[in-house]
């Protein structure tokens, strides 16, 4: 069954202690950058949290979804300060994410805007990912199309009665959830 599938590659990441990365941005556009990042080990250890300084102003929009403002960013460090960290936070793994795609896309994007043409010193990392989304698709296991069926995080933690302190669109409370989620994969409870 499919579904064994998704709880054996959850068992690996767990025994691997791999990283799990989030990011907040300020939008989801080809201009966005992330203003906050968040490593969380598969043990629980909290690996990098903080806030990020973009080039750009955050947009309204954006601080209505994860509250970050642009004065709690005022003095918050700048990505090439940050993204050394977030490479020694990930270690030789790949890393996770709960829309992985999304996280490695923003971790391009913001360090082409500081970096320009060499931040292809950066590509391996962005390039190395694994998708707890398109892995928690599988374990619920609903068809759609020719794959299965993708869920928001916060609409699969209720499912799976997934329950942290923290609000939900901030870095490190998305690892959390996320991290929660992978540990009832690894189970492989209820969608056997």
């Amino acid at each position: 069954m499919i579904s064994s599938v998704a709880t054996c590659r959850a068992k690996k990441w767990v025994e691997k202690q791999m990283v799990i990365i989030d990011t907040e941005t300020t939008g989801l556009g080809d201009d966005a950058e992330i203003i906050e990042v968040a490593a969380l080990r598969c043990d629980g250890k909290i690996m990098l949290n903080t806030l990020v300084k973009p080039l750009k102003p955050i947009p309204v929009s954006a601080t209505a979804i994860h509250g970050i403002t642009n004065e709690m960013i005022a003095n918050a460090p700048s990505w090439p300060e940050v993204i050394g960290q977030l490479i020694l936070a990930a270690g030789s793994d790949d890393f996770l994410a709960y829309n992985s795609a999304f996280d490695a896309r923003l971790i391009k994007q913001t360090t082409y805007e500081h970096y320009g043409v060499i931040s292809v010193l950066f590509e391996r990392f962005h390039e190395r990912h694994c998708c707890v989304m398109d892995a928690y698709a599988m374990y619920r296991g609903i068809k759609k199309g020719d794959g299965y069926k993708k869920h928001k995080l916060i609409d699969a933690a209720e499912h799976e009665g997934v329950v942290i302190e923290g609000s939900a669109h901030r870095a490190l409370s998305d690892c959390l959830l996320t991290l929660e989620l992978i540990k009832v994969m690894a189970k492989g409870d209820g969608h056997e």
